[in-house]
């Protein structure tokens, strides 16, 4: 790049010498009339400018044409550089990638083989228990297993940026089975106290995913139990298409400006304390909420708490 810019300044100074050299060759006196040409009629004075002007343009021309080339081949040196460096960068990030999805496939597969395992032997504790009680548990044993199994295959599914393809299967679900993964999900949540003391959901039919609304349910009332400390009501009702189920705590609640933050993801209310967790529980059931063809919002109630209504579209 170099090179062209100063041959280019080179040739324009010479071109500029050689101006000046005709200039001053064109700008002599006419030497005197001598004997030999004495006869001969005089030379006509020609001017020196005509020449020289074409001399300046043309070392002008050079000058701005070597400017001209020696920018034209920093900016596709530049963009070499670029390129380069993003597809660097890019195979840097393929093998990272290609790393960290292994990782994920091992683990995956570890947790599979563990949940396998779970539910191999909840099926044999199954088939000898007599006590209705226990068989009930076992039963949501069972159910939790399966349902861990799902969530592996889409930490698999993940690993391989694939979320986008989530498997979500909304099938016509009626109330019954909404208030089962309610009570399940209570069960499994630990807590000195009923975690759910009043479920009151209308008669319906919605069109959900109903491991997808599990997981609503588990990251609400988690989330309810992990900050709230009081026992949780359910109510439901029904809005033209869609069935809004409510969940309701007596907790401290939030303040009012943190209240449409704490479902983005990883944001944690500043009352949340050193209370454990990263911010992505009620993020999750408002992703999975959207993808059912629903919505997820928060509210303060009055007399305090906070109220998350997760909205369920009912079949046509």
């Amino acid at each position: 790049m170099k090179n062209v810019r100063t041959a280019g300044f080179t040739l324009a100074l010479a071109l500029l010498v050689a101006a000046a050299v005709v200039n001053y060759e064109l700008s002599l006196p006419a030497p005197p009339p001598d004997v030999a040409t004495a006869g001969a009629p005089a030379q006509r004075y020609q001017s020196p400018w005509p020449a020289t002007l074409v001399l300046i343009a043309a070392a002008v021309i050079v000058l701005v044409y070597s400017l001209w080339l020696h920018r034209q081949i920093m900016s596709h040196t530049q963009a070499q550089a670029q390129a380069q460096a993003q597809a660097q960068g890019a195979a840097e990030q393929h093998v990272a990638r290609s790393a960290s999805t292994a990782l994920v496939d091992d683990l995956s597969h570890d947790l599979r083989s563990l949940v396998a395992t779970i539910s191999a032997t909840t099926e044999l504790l199954q088939l000898q228990e007599t006590d209705p009680a226990r068989a009930a548990k076992l039963a949501v044993v069972l159910r939790k297993a399966h349902q861990v199994d799902a969530l592996t295959s889409d930490l698999a599914r993940a690993g391989r940026d694939e979320l986008i393809t989530l498997d979500i299967t909304p099938r016509t679900t009626p109330t019954a089975d909404l208030i089962r993964a309610i009570r399940e999900s209570a069960v499994g949540i630990a807590a000195p106290y009923a975690l759910v003391t009043r479920i009151d959901i209308p008669d319906c039919l919605t069109e959900v995913d109903l491991i997808r609304w599990t997981q609503i349910c588990d990251n609400i009332l988690g989330n309810a139990a992990k900050h709230a400390g009081t026992p949780v009501e359910v109510t439901a009702a029904i809005h033209d298409t869609h069935l809004d189920i409510t969940f309701r705590d007596h907790g401290p609640g939030v303040p009012q400006a943190d209240l449409d933050r704490i479902t983005r993801r990883g944001y944690r209310c500043r009352s949340a304390g050193n209370t454990p967790g990263e911010g992505l529980g009620l993020s999750t059931a408002l992703t999975l909420a959207h993808a059912m063809g629903g919505s997820l919002h928060c509210s303060l109630p009055p007399g305090g708490g906070v109220a998350v209504t997760a909205r369920l579209p009912l079949t046509p």
